[in-house]
């Protein structure tokens, strides 16, 4: 006698799936919004420090992205204050 294991999702588990991919949409939606923006913007974490700038905000600032993620918000606006007191 052969033995068979079938699998059936759950409906949680469609659910849970449909979540992720609900997710993952809205993620990349925001992701394209955030890096068109024509104004500049970015996101801090709760000690300042910047998680993601977008373009508009690289070129405002006079960095690239890389230089930016990390560094505190108050040493880049800093950094720009001091340089138009010169």
């Amino acid at each position: 006698m052969e033995s068979r294991v079938l699998f059936r999702r759950s409906p949680i588990s469609l659910r849970l799936k449909n979540l992720k991919e609900a997710r993952q949409a809205s993620e990349g939606r925001f992701s394209q919004f955030f890096s068109t923006l024509p104004e500049y913007c970015y996101m801090t974490s709760a000690t300042g420090e910047i998680l993601d700038v977008n373009p508009a905000a690289c070129e405002a600032l006079g960095y690239n992205k890389e230089e930016l993620l990390g560094k505190p918000l108050s040493d880049v606006y800093a950094r720009r204050v001091s340089l138009k007191a010169r």
